[in-house]
């Protein structure tokens, strides 16, 4: 029996001259989490919807995981919400995390607001928040993680600090892991 937490990853890019390219920034989160993570055995990683694909086979393969991290840019923003409405509606308990340059850093309680879907975004950088969220996630200890803001089940709107920025990924600033 497979007791794992299941996490999809979405990047959605364009495709050229029939050609897609693969998810650079979600592949980078999920190999930061595989080298920093204390409890990497405790989670699964699903194959990344990194291509325009039907909404509903992209709703199908992510059914499975507990916790879907969105990579959106202007140009999959709409898809990304429409994969993620139809995946709360099927499950409402799956955690729905947006991040990525479409994200605003300004605003932001609006934008959590407009999109009551989303559970938390993320700001910056995304490999220490992305860590943070899931060493976290078995208490959802939302306030320990950086970069972040969410609604709470109180409805209150929470933004934590921000990180550093990181220089080098092999030196990871000490407070954050």
């Amino acid at each position: 029996m497979n007791d794992k937490i299941k996490i999809g990853l979405v990047q959605i890019n364009n495709s050229f001259a029939n050609q897609n390219y693969f998810p650079y920034s979600v592949g980078i989160l999920q190999a930061f989490a595989k080298k920093y993570l204390a409890n990497i055995d405790n989670f699964e990683f699903l194959l990344p919807i990194y291509k325009r694909i039907p909404v509903d086979i992209a709703v199908k393969s992510l059914l499975d995981a507990e916790i879907v991290f969105f990579s959106v840019y202007v140009w999959n923003f709409k898809i990304s919400l429409e994969i993620a409405r139809q995946i709360k509606k099927n499950k409402p308990q799956t955690l729905i995390i947006f991040g990525g340059p479409h994200v605003p850093l300004k605003a932001t309680e609006e934008f959590l607001r407009s999109w009551p879907l989303i559970d938390i975004v993320c700001h910056g950088e995304g490999e220490i928040n992305f860590h943070s969220i899931l060493e976290n996630y078995f208490h959802q200890d939302w306030e320990k993680v950086p970069s972040i803001s969410y609604i709470d089940e109180k409805g209150n709107f929470n933004k934590t600090p921000l990180c550093e920025r990181m220089a080098d990924l092999n030196k990871i600033p000490s407070p954050y892991l």
